[in-house]
């Protein structure tokens, strides 16, 4: 797995997920949420920081990171989201 916090310099406090199932949840993708140590200047800070959510692939490299959410529930809100939505979503260019 990818060192956290060589992720644009940030530090995470990463959440153990546990071994994979036997259901082959180790070949997929997953969303992973955590709370961040430190936050930017361009977002807002609660106590130890903000939530946010990795899009990582089966090998654990992250393909993409959210920006912060005030919440928990904020963030999973959000991947619920896109786990319902993304499937629909077209892909558009400007001009």
């Amino acid at each position: 797995m990818p060192d956290p916090a060589a992720n644009e310099g940030a530090d995470h406090n990463w959440q153990a997920n546990g071994p994979a199932s036997k259901h082959g949840e180790d070949q997929r993708c997953q969303f992973r949420l955590f709370q961040a140590d430190r936050v930017g200047l361009t977002s807002t800070q609660f106590d130890c920081g903000d939530w946010r959510w990795q899009f990582c692939s089966p090998s654990g490299e992250i393909i993409t990171e959210s920006a912060g959410y005030l919440s928990e529930a904020q963030c999973r809100a959000s991947v619920l989201r896109l786990q319902n939505e993304a499937a629909y979503a077209s892909i558009s260019m400007p001009g």
